[in-house]
């Protein structure tokens, strides 16, 4: 994208209840060998079989190995060669190992298998014999070895590794691609060619075969295979199967013939994409591995998904480290990994690095009450470590490593000793950040801003480099997978890579992937400290932001969990600088500039060291930098301000045994910690017990009745079972209320020596706990209970330690305090929308439930929103911290789902509101081919393929399941027969009986088959159908588990003479077309409706599209259409109909409108092939109707900006039923309607703007949609009059300036609390609305006091001069005002960001909003900006990922706003840069206070003078003015390239709405922007017209990649003012900016040259409020009798200034008195033009003859000197003097000579002069700075504009 500017200069109970409990002690007897026995107990194998034929099959165990590997283990990377082609021949497949490590390798071209046996280095034996080119492998545990052949004999034999004779056991159609013997020894058989695994028992001795998997025809749905290869069976008879061609692996469970994908894009938990899997195997704990052919490397299964193991370089290769086609797979017992390569003839082996999930460091167990001595000792000083100590290690043998940066040294203190063992140091290593890895492995950062990692190996005394990052990294910490990550502070980000990659190369994990710093939830600010779980999370100690912040696996948004912007504040941070955790997942936080260790505990944060203030006692800390733990949970803080290491030793290490209390919550979603050891003494004994607490959302119910159950016993015990004591558990359960709830447990007593067994049981024990509990206890496996209780006693209880089956899940909720309690605040009310009893959706539709939260507070609080979605465990793709509750479709399964909302205030003060949501299923879409094309045509002599099984689509699941249903098809001769039927009853096509009425549509009756077993698709054979007919098919389908879901399908086919390939036409946005049986229901209402066509089969070149329009009349009588050629489409061609000779079609929905008549349109795609081979497809289409007879009636009618206005919209009804209501409002520009509201019921309140002056009138405009969004538009019969409430917008506004205590109280507030969508949004758009009128009224009474515009603003696009009746207005007042307004501004858009993104009416209204509240752009703040910035650039994003599922009238809207708001802030951010603006005085401020770091942290921008002087200039008013203008500049680049990456995805979601020849356009007074789709040979000679004259113009010859038919998108952008750069200084501080970008079909730009005689034209307006200064009046008459004065010269000479940064134009004008006179104009630059007889130093010169063409209509003289004679030099002289024009403008032989005179000049007149540069530049955007070269500027330059020719784009 290129952005082009000009300038010009002059030189962002309730009863009691009681359970009887049966307790248990578990005991499991140990048995002893009884000796005696009359019978045998033999001791088999888990896995043995039996002959049929009596005969005892050997109980063996695996003959292949499956390694017991730590989830996370991990392979040298770079391999061992273990064979070539010397040994194994070329292209080697076949690999087996067999538990002794004896290696098997098929050698396919000597005919051999070769054999390494029990791990031998070298061959020990080759079977050969009667082969014949074999291809896979399997050794039995008995030494049989299987081996197929993959020549014509197709056969798999079994041999003997001593015998080189084979026997037959399985004969196929074709060959193995992979083999294998599971433990029932039944052998599988993957078939290639044939898409299908068979099997065979080996005790067998029969040919049958069995299929397992596949059936036998290529296809991806579940049940099918696409040239499988590679299988692995597991000891419960599960099938792996490598699915090669659908790049994916199977699981077919056994006896199940539907396939599960567990690896590959269509795997439910997607984590990687495969490319040709040749081969799979597991590992002992089920994780697989995959030989991922086409992607060359291997890949393996962990918890958390797969991940790349060897040949990870991206590349295919013969080196150590690379891969090139592996085949094969195996395992030997150590667990080395071996590959077959069959493209480098290789086989390789990888050996294991690491198995072991030991960690290097410590993580104690520690009480949530732990206590250390708050007096540490000092463990070494500034001495002992030779200097400051700035980060510390401890591993885990204790040994402590100390960094020492400024002299670049580790001191080590082996295993906790007191002396020093080790000195770690030399120049290069300028130490930062240090990591052990438990190998003894040191990793070293770099403190230089090369940055670099260096991995240093103690013993060897080497280093060697491992990662390369863009800084120094302040932290180091390897995960549990080998991960090395690295906080680089100077560039805000965490980065990590792979220590198994030999690639240095890291990749980000957090922060800004431009490195951009900020507080929002995707950015940090100087990260510091961090730490990775087990689980892969990564926690960062963000300094600057002051808080910690929690990075889960694979997400780039944190999640704040310590810090004043967390959930739930507890506790404030200052510059945290290092966090750890616990074991049990408690933080332990160095809270550097606090002075203090702070750590998490139950119930928050509190602190632990340094608890004073700072200081250099052993009990206080001074800015502490890192802490550790050792082996014993002592802690160890480098107290870096004190340059010492202290040491505080831990004085408890066990549970309080009186409290039990659940760990702060660190997630926004659950709750999970372990208490551990929880001793209670009882009369028989200690009980000691594990429990674990959770919150999830489960299914609440009160007990009330009494049950009886048993517990199975587990523990084990030498000794006969104790006696058991009755006693009774009596618990008492405080409800919310004061009624209790009693419990009583009652254990009987019993002697019994047998063991008793139960499924399960929790018993309540716990101590005192302050908060309810609910907990939920499964009994018998089937009844599921809750006890709500806060206090239990226990009395005489024992017993085990351990509970299988049991669950134990507690959620915790707060008791409701009084308002005393609370300080004045109640619990708020909650109202949710919609509040039916029960809500219905459909599956396939997004669930959205919105609240509003009326909070009655007379403080500053906090509140925390929190969803529970009873019966479901929620994922991450459903936020439930929002008010808002979304839910996106095909989330929820099929059931009915309570869904509460609980509003907490100051964590005390809670409500709850709820509704019940029925999730139903979709109605399933019928489709006989692709996309539900309704006509095709077809060749006689080609098969017709009917496939609703594949192409029919369940709009509830991601895939269609076909095997759920039967199929039955007919047939009839469309407009000739009906369908067959016999009594009654249709005939399908494969019934041979027949109707003599309606005869069968084939004329070969068995010309038909069914293509699977399942029926589910149906082929046609050629020569069956007749030609010239026009056949209807019908499939009828019923569903097998719910008979009574049916549907119908059908099909139109024209089977013609000549073979035509299949075209399928299908809508671009599939939610714009509904199946409706024979049709597609499409919206009327709906801008346009965008179709695509494909041409499937056999394909050749096309050589031309033509889309034909047909209108359809329906026959009621005969139920048939009646088709007539639509005759307007010429006509209307690119105004109705877009792209009717190309494979789109767009239609205007101006087509149904103009002929609403019509119902049923067809839409016909004729192609034409070469050979004169071609083919028509259609889809015909029936129009929705949208809601009728209702009306909308609007409660007052007259109202202010502080009235509530209710809207009811009454009897509206709809066949699909109402879907939802919009409310525009429009002022006097009715065509500029804004969202102002959206409900999903018919009643609902709104507040609006006020509308324009003087009438204050607004018209409301209803859209009342259906269920398929159909709308009608409905318009309120009168206008509205509302006013501006200025008192109350008066008291808010001034409470927000003066932070006021009463401004919680505010009503506004309060609105602005309750987190609703709309709520927010209306008062938000009030106030813009009103802020943005105030504004236009001060910038217009500052400049009627003489203030000049551009001083103090931007002019809008196309705006007209008001004149305002106002009065005038100082700079101070102005200034004073323009801050007032600016801090309201700041203060509203704060709650933008608590908005949910959820639909596109979300999307719409937030972006609405933001558009108006940052109008005025001399009013925004860098808060505002940024604020503002990150918003709107989230909504891009959203409505990126939404652009194929929303209207084009929709994205059009909010495309529309986008842009607004992004050029807003580009123009709010580069103003007071340009000096068009005043610099807002909170901006300054913030900019030149003192940060808190300022003492401590000397390297911050901040303090570095150099950035913020003038030169010499260090005076403090020009450090404060350009700190800043600097922080100002930081900001505008961060804008500059997010408004760019906005722009690209807006034009994106654009692009896919437009057809060729369609353009979008917005032009508001913000922007203006189109986007065009076009061809490239279209741009010769365009000519692209604009906003204010602006516009573009194309050469007619332009140099691209590209050829000239493809398709372009055009965009052009014009925006009010330049972007700010430091070297152009003030060059473009009044120019607009014109961006133009051209985009292929791919997305990527393309680059566009031109030849010097080709040039592109660009006028570029500038800003109409500036005026150029006046000319200068010259009295060269008086100086012509004065000659002596000017020593006789010539001419007169007049110096002008050129020096610029960047190639700037000259024009000269000259305006004589006397309009007759005629001049002689000479220059020189750089130097002083001199012209006569002897001498003619000149650079150029001009005739300007009076009543020519130099002078313009004003009678001024113009010379003009273009930018490429001007660059270089820094001044020019212009030389002057009148010459006869008789003589020399006459006479035209004479015009083209340069007079030459001796004479003095004489001056008869004198003239007004001026003298002006303009210039022509391009935003170079990797920089960020303009620049001028292939820029010309052109004559036609003028005070208006600037002509600019450009060779490039």
């Amino acid at each position: 994208m290129k952005n082009i500017l000009s300038h010009r200069s002059t030189c962002q109970s309730t009863s009691a209840m009681k359970i009887v409990v049966w307790c248990l002690w578990f005991v499991l007897w140990s048995f002893e060998q009884i000796s005696g026995l009359s019978y045998n107990q033999p001791n088999l194998d888990p896995y043995a079989t039996w002959n049929p034929n009596a005969i005892l099959f050997t109980n063996s165990s695996l003959s292949y190995n499956q390694p017991n590997l730590d989830p996370y283990a991990t392979w040298n990377p770079n391999a061992i060669l273990f064979t070539n082609s010397s040994m194994v021949g070329a292209n080697p497949r076949g690999l087996f190992i067999d538990s002794n490590d004896s290696i098997y390798v098929v050698d396919q071209t000597n005919n051999r298998i070769v054999v390494w046996m029990n791990d031998s280095s070298i061959p020990t034996t080759t079977i050969y014999g009667n082969m014949s080119k074999p291809m896979c492998i399997f050794v039995t545990s008995n030494g049989d070895i299987y081996i197929s052949d993959y020549t014509a004999k197709n056969q798999t034999s079994r041999w003997s590794l001593n015998a080189n004779g084979s026997i037959p056991v399985m004969y196929g159609s074709s060959s193995c691609y992979g083999l294998f013997v599971d433990t029932n020894d039944t052998l599988y058989c993957a078939l290639y060619n044939e898409h299908k695994v068979v099997k065979k028992w080996l005790g067998d001795n029969g040919s049958a075969i069995t299929i397992v998997a596949g059936s036998g025809s290529a296809g991806s749905t579940s049940y099918q295979l696409n040239n499988p290869e590679g299988v692995f069976v597991t000891a419960d008879f599960d099938l792996y199967v490598a699915d090669y061609r659908n790049n994916r692996i199977q699981l077919f469970r056994h006896g199940e013939t539907n396939g599960t994908t567990v690896a590959g894009n269509s795997s439910l938990h997607f984590t990687i994409a495969l490319w040709g899997p040749n081969a799979v195997i597991l590992d002992l704990d089920g994780y697989l591995f995959v030989a991922d052919g086409g992607n060359n490397r291997i890949v393996g299964s962990g918890p958390y998904g797969f991940r790349c193991l060897v040949g990870c370089t991206g590349m295919a290769g013969s080196a150590t480290n690379q891969l090139k086609g592996p085949w094969n797979l195996a395992f030997d017992r150590h667990g080395d990994l071996y590959a077959s390569e069959w493209s480098t003839n290789r086989i390789l082996k990888y050996v294991l690095l690491n198995n072991t999930l030991a960690k290097p460091y410590n993580q104690p167990k520690l009480p949530p009450n732990a206590i250390w001595d708050v007096n540490g000792s000092i463990y070494a000083n500034a001495t002992m470590t030779g200097g400051i100590p700035s980060n510390i290690f401890i591993d885990t043998n204790d040994s402590i490593y100390i960094v020492n940066q400024q002299n670049g040294e580790i001191q080590l203190w082996s295993n906790n000793t007191l002396n020093r063992k080790y000195t770690i140091s030399g120049s290069p290593l300028n130490i930062s950040s240090i990591f052990v890895a438990t190998n003894g492995d040191i990793y070293i950062g770099s403190g230089t801003s090369s940055g670099l990692v260096s991995r240093y190996n103690m013993a060897a005394n080497t280093s060697i480099s491992i990662m390369s990052v863009s800084s120094s990294c302040s932290c180091l910490f390897i995960d549990a997978s080998d991960a090395l990550y690295c906080s680089l502070s100077n560039h805000n980000q965490v980065v990590k890579k792979w220590l198994g990659d030999s690639s240095t190369i890291a990749t980000i994990v957090a922060g800004d992937v431009n490195g951009t710093s900020g507080s929002s939830s995707y950015r940090l600010c100087d990260p510091r400290g961090i730490f990775v779980n087990h689980q892969f999370d990564l926690y960062v100690a963000d300094s600057v932001n002051d808080r910690v912040q929690l990075f889960r696996l694979g997400q780039s948004n944190a999640i704040t969990i310590a810090g004043n912007t967390s959930i739930n504040v507890t506790i404030s941070l200052n510059k945290p600088t290092g966090v750890v955790l616990d074991i049990d997942n408690y933080l332990f936080i160095v809270d550097s500039n606090n002075n203090r260790i702070v750590r998490s505990q139950p119930n928050g944060f509190s602190c632990i060291m340094g608890c004073s203030v700072g200081g250099p006692s052993i009990n206080q800390l001074l800015q502490p930098e890192r802490m550790a733990f050792d082996s014993y949970g002592n802690m160890y803080v480098a107290d870096t301000g004190n340059a010492r290491i202290l040491q505080f030793v831990l004085l408890n290490n066990s549970i309080d045994t009186t409290t039990l209390a659940i760990p702060m919550t660190t997630t926004q979603e659950e709750v999970t910690s372990k208490i551990t050891s929880v001793m209670l003494q009882t009369s028989t004994g200690v009980l000691s017990t594990t429990l674990e607490i959770k919150s999830s959302s489960m299914q609440v119910s009160d007990i009330s009745t009494t049950h009886n159950a048993e517990v199975a016993s587990t523990a084990l015990l030498t000794n006969s079972p104790p006696t058991l004591s009755t006693f009774t558990a009596t618990t008492s359960l405080q409800q919310p209320t004061s009624n209790q709830i009693e419990v009583t447990t009652e254990i009987p007593t019993t002697t019994t020596t047998t063991t008793t067994t139960a499924q399960g049981l929790i018993v309540n024990t716990f101590l005192d706990y302050v908060t309810k509990l609910i907990i939920v206890i499964f009994l018998q496996g089937q009844i599921t209970s809750t006890i709500q209780s806060t206090t239990v006693s226990s009395t005489g209880m024992t017993r085990n330690t351990s509970l299988p089956m049991s669950i134990l899940t507690a959620t915790t909720s707060l008791q409701e305090p009084t308002s005393h309690q609370t300080g004045g605040c109640y619990p708020p009310n909650v109202t949710l929308t919609p509040s039916t009893a029960r809500l219905q959706y459909r599956r396939s539709q997004d669930i959205s439930v919105t609240s509003f939260i009326d909070v009655h507070c007379n403080r500053s609080f906090t509140l925390t929103t929190q969803w529970i979605i009873n019966n479901y465990s929620v994922t991450s793709t459903i936020d439930t911290q929002s008010s808002e509750l979304f839910i996106p479709a095909k989330t929820l399964p099929y059931g009915i789902y309570q869904m509460d909302l609980t509003v907490t205030i100051l964590h005390l003060s809670t409500s709850t509101s709820s509704v019940v949501v029925e999730i139903i299923s979709s109605n399933i879409i019928s489709n006989l081919i692709q996309y539900g094309t309704s006509m095709i045509t077809q060749g006689i002599h080609q098969d017709l393929c009917l496939d609703p099984g594949s192409y029919s689509v369940d709009p509830d699941q991601d895939t269609f399941n076909a095997s759920e249903w039967t199929y039955k098809y007919y047939c009839r001769v469309f407009g000739v027969s009906e369908f067959p039927t016999l009594q009654g009853s249709l005939l399908t096509v494969d019934d041979m009986r027949n109707d003599s009425a309606n005869l069968s549509c084939l004329s070969n009756r068995t010309g038909w088959r069914f293509d699977n077993a399942i029926n589910s698709s149906f082929t046609i054979l050629s020569g069956s159908l007749r030609s010239n007919q026009t056949y209807q098919f019908m499939v009828a389908m019923q569903n097998i588990p719910n008979p009574s879901k049916q549907v119908t399908g059908y099909l139109l086919v024209n089977v013609e003479d000549v073979d035509s390939p299949m075209i399928v036409i299908g809508c671009v946005i599939s939610q714009m077309c509904i199946s409706n049986v024979e049709y597609q229901l499409v919206n009327p209402t709906t801008a346009q409706l965008a179709l695509f066509s494909m041409c499937v089969g056999n394909c050749s070149i096309v050589q031309s599209v033509q889309w034909k329009i047909y209108r359809g009349e329906r026959n009621a009588s005969s139920n048939v259409t009646q088709w007539s050629l639509f005759n307007q489409t010429d006509l209307y061609e690119n105004i109705w109909f877009f792209g009717r000779n190309t494979r789109n079609l767009t239609i205007i929905n101006k087509v149904f409108l103009s002929y609403s008549q019509y119902s049923y349109w067809r839409f016909q795609v004729d192609y034409e092939f070469e050979s004169v081979r071609r083919s028509s497809s259609a889809l015909n289409v029936v129009l929705n109707q949208p809601p009728v007879n209702g009306t909308c009636l609007i409660d007052p009618v007259n109202g202010t900006t502080s009235t509530l206005f209710d809207v009811n919209c009454m009897n509206w009804v709809d066949n699909d039923g109402i879907k939802d209501y919009l409310l525009y409002v429009s002022t006097s520009n009715q065509s500029q309607e804004v969202l102002v509201a959206y409900s999903l019921i018919s009643t609902f309140a709104v507040r609006f703007t006020s509308g324009d002056e003087p009438t204050n009138e607004l018209h409301v405009i209803i859209h009342i949609r259906d269920e398929f969004d159909c709308f009608t538009e409905f318009h309120l019969s009168s206008t509205i009059i509302v006013q501006a409430d200025v008192t109350e917008m008066n008291t808010f506004m001034n409470e927000i300036q003066n932070s006021s205590s009463q401004l919680v109280n505010n009503p506004f507030v309060q609105l602005l609390r309750s987190e609703n969508q709309n709520v927010v949004g209306q008062v938000l758009s009030l106030f813009s609305n009103e802020l943005n009128k105030i504004n236009e009224e001060t910038i217009a009474k500052a400049v009627a006091n003489g203030i000049s515009s551009t001083d103090i603003s931007v002019t809008s696009l196309q705006t007209a001069s008001k004149s305002l009746n106002t009065s005038s207005l100082s700079w101070n007042e102005y200034e004073k005002q323009v801050n007032y307004y600016a801090n309201v501004r700041e203060y509203l858009i704060g709650f933008v960001a608590n908005l949910a993104i959820t639909t596109p009416n979300s999307i719409e209204l937030q972006s609405s909003t933001l558009s108006q509240l940052t109008k005025s752009t001399n009013q925004l703040t860098r808060n505002t900006l940024r604020m503002a910035m990150d918003r709107c650039y989230e909504l891009s994003e959203s409505l990126c990922s939404m652009s194929t599922r929303i209207s084009s009238e929709q994205t059009q809207t909010i495309t529309s706003y986008l842009v607004q708001c992004a050029t807003n802030l580009v123009t709010g951010v580069n103003g007071a840069l340009q000096a068009r603006m005043n610099v807002l005085d909170v901006d300054f401020t913030r900019a030149t206070q003192f940060p808190v770091d300022y003492d401590t942290n000397m390297e911050s921008e901040w303090s570095n003078l150099n950035l913020f002087a003038n030169g010499n200039d260090f005076s403090w008013s020009t450090i404060e003015k350009n700190r800043d203008l600097y922080y100002q500049q930081q900001l505008a680049n961060e804008i500059r390239m997010k408004t760019n990456a906005m722009m690209l995805m807006i034009s994106s979601s654009l692009d896919v709405q437009l057809n060729v020849k369609q353009t979008f356009v917005v032009n508001t007074s913000e922007v203006f922007m189109s986007q065009e789709k076009t061809s490239l040979a279209s741009l010769f000679h365009k000519e692209i017209n604009q906003s204010e004259n602006s516009h573009i113009r194309f050469p007619s010859i332009l140099q691209t990649n590209l050829n000239e038919n493809q398709t372009i998108s055009l965009r052009t952008l014009i925006q009010p003012l330049a972007s700010f750069d430091r070297s152009t200084e003030s060059l473009t501080n009044l120019s607009r900016s014109v961006s133009l970008t051209i985009v292929d079909k791919n997305g990527e730009e393309v680059k566009t040259e031109t030849d010097e005689d080709h040039l592109i034209e660009i006028i570029i307006p500038r800003d109409p409020q500036f005026v150029l200064p006046s000319m200068t009046l010259y009295n060269v008459t008086s100086s012509t009798t004065n000659s002596t004065q000017h020593h006789h010269q010539v001419f007169f000479y007049h110096y002008v200034n050129i020096t610029s940064s960047l190639p700037i134009s000259i024009h000269t004008e000259i305006h004589p008195l006397d309009v007759n006179i005629s001049y002689l104009l000479i220059y020189k630059l750089d130097g002083i033009p001199q012209v006569n007889s002897s001498v003619k130093n000149i650079d150029g010169w001009a005739l300007l003859c009076a009543g020519d063409c130099s002078m313009t209509n004003e009678s001024v003289y113009g010379y003009f000197i273009d930018n490429e004679q001007t660059v270089g030099h820094a001044s020019m002289v212009i030389g002057l003097r009148e010459v006869e024009d008789d003589v020399y403008c006459s006479n035209a032989s004479l015009r083209n000579e340069l007079p030459i005179t001796d004479d003095v000049y004489s001056f008869r007149s004198d003239y007004e002069m001026r003298v002006y540069s303009s210039g022509c530049y391009y935003m170079d955007e990797e920089s960020g700075e303009w620049k001028g070269n292939g820029l010309k500027v052109g004559a036609s330059t003028n005070h208006y504009e600037t002509q600019c020719f450009s060779n490039h784009l």
